[in-house]
């Protein structure tokens, strides 16, 4: 079950992602150039992306498993990844650990077995919807 986990965590980590800003910017299929919808040229790396998305899909398992003392996400370490090797800045981290503390319980499933839980669900929910793309396009944008 814990290689499951780990594996399934991997491959979300790895998903390949197009910036799509409520329709207004334009996929450049090389993940970094962007059209916003004045036709504004923005540059945006996949890195910079994956590392954002990937930070906020930490704190997204951190947040669902911080009440569950057994939970094997008390001793997972993945965030200290992104602290040391990512291209995030401190106040782009602590922005994006704000979005996902503020907007988590909006994914939140509820499991229709009584004393379990859907926190996978919910976590790949939040991280595969518009709602974190169009956090971390702005939030990447700014910086620029």
């Amino acid at each position: 079950m814990k290689n499951i986990f780990y594996l399934l965590l991997l491959a979300l980590l790895n998903t390949t992602v197009f910036a799509q800003l409520q329709g207004s910017f334009t996929d450049s299929r090389d993940g970094k150039v962007y059209r916003t919808a004045n036709n504004d040229s923005i540059s945006i790396s996949k890195k910079e992306i994956t590392d954002a998305k990937g930070l906020a899909l930490c704190y997204c398992f951190v947040f669902m498993n911080e009440k569950d003392s057994l939970s094997i996400m008390n001793k997972d370490v993945s965030g200290s990844y992104f602290t040391e090797y990512s291209t995030l800045s401190i106040d782009q981290m602590n922005g994006i650990r704000d979005f996902v503390r503020q907007n988590i319980d909006s994914f939140f499933a509820v499991p229709w077995q009584v004393g379990h839980n859907m926190i996978t669900y919910t976590c790949w929910t939040f991280y595969e919807s518009d709602k974190l793309d169009l956090f971390v396009k702005e939030l990447l944008r700014e910086e620029q």
